[in-house]
């Protein structure tokens, strides 16, 4: 649980950067992802790992 508090933390604190230092949003989530270390799929919402291209479950491109 600590663990999960400290990367929620962490992904507030980029956000409130983000939004003070009016960053594309696009970039934030690219950065959240890699902080999280996992993305989800556009097509079919399966957990993928944050360096991956393509999708394990479908194959679309992440």
């Amino acid at each position: 649980m600590t663990n999960r508090r400290t990367q929620d933390d962490k992904l507030g604190r980029l956000a409130e950067i983000a939004v003070r230092n009016r960053y594309d949003p696009e970039r934030l989530a690219a950065v959240k992802r890699v902080i999280s270390g996992k993305t989800r799929c556009p097509e079919c919402d399966e957990s993928n790992g944050a360096d991956q291209e393509y999708c394990n479950h479908c194959g679309a491109r992440l």
